[in-house]
């Protein structure tokens, strides 16, 4: 919370996935807790899934791979 906000340096996809994954199981543990990502495109905010020229679709492609890993429990 302000004016104590997290900053998260090197995100990558991947380490997305890894804590997406993460927070998902925790989810699953809990029996009916739900996990909900906060923004699509804050661009000015620093969290953004949105495809981008760097990582291109990979966050996208995260929350898919994150999904189809769970949905075969």
């Amino acid at each position: 919370t302000y004016p104590n906000s997290p900053i998260v340096i090197g995100s990558t996809p991947a380490r997305f996935q890894l804590h997406l994954s993460r927070a998902v199981d925790a989810a699953l543990y809990q029996q009916g807790e739900r996990v909900y990502i906060s923004s699509f495109n804050e661009w000015s905010e620093g969290h953004f899934i949105e495809p981008c020229f760097e990582h291109k679709d990979g966050y996208l492609k995260a929350v898919r791979n994150t999904k189809q890993q769970f949905s075969k429990r």
